[in-house]
This record gives structure tokens, sequence and C-alpha cells, in this order.
């Protein structure tokens, strides 16, 4: 089964200034101007059936996507209407 894993790693800055500075430590990162700021980090494994979040609270969680991406009714490729 192929399968591809994916990290999204937003930061939100309250501050001004957007800029960002790495600590010598090359982990954590600090905005220019010292403002309050969160990030946050999902990691996804996105499999021929659906995408699996594996940071998921709890542990991972998959969701299956399979049906979702069938095309819609009377499109082709989709369940023919009669």
């Amino acid at each position: 089964m192929h399968a591809t894993n994916a990290s999204i790693e937003p930061m939100l800055n309250l501050g001004t200034e957007w800029r960002d500075l790495e600590w010598p430590d090359r982990w954590t990162v600090a905005t220019v101007d010292g403002a309050p700021s969160a990030a946050a980090e999902e990691t996804l494994l996105i499999t021929p059936s659906g995408v699996e979040i594996l940071t998921a609270q709890g542990g991972a969680r998959a969701l299956d996507t399979t049906e979702a991406r069938q095309p819609p009714l009377g499109c082709p490729g989709g369940p023919v209407v009669t």
C-alpha cells in the first residue's frame, strides 16, 4: 500500500512584526517583537482509503474518504441515473 506523510505546522502571532527568530537550539522559534504566539502541529498519513491523523488527541484517528471521493450522481464516472 502506498502512503504519504505530511505535517501541517501553523504559527499564529498577535504582534505586528511577523518575522520569526530561530534560537540556537534550532527548534525554538519566537517573533521579532516578542508578542504572544501559538504553534500547533498535525501529522497526517494519506492512504488510498483516506487520511489518518497521527497526532489526534487520544491517539491516531482514521477518516475513510473513499465514498466522499466518488463522482456525484449523473457525472461522468459516477452512478448512472435511470
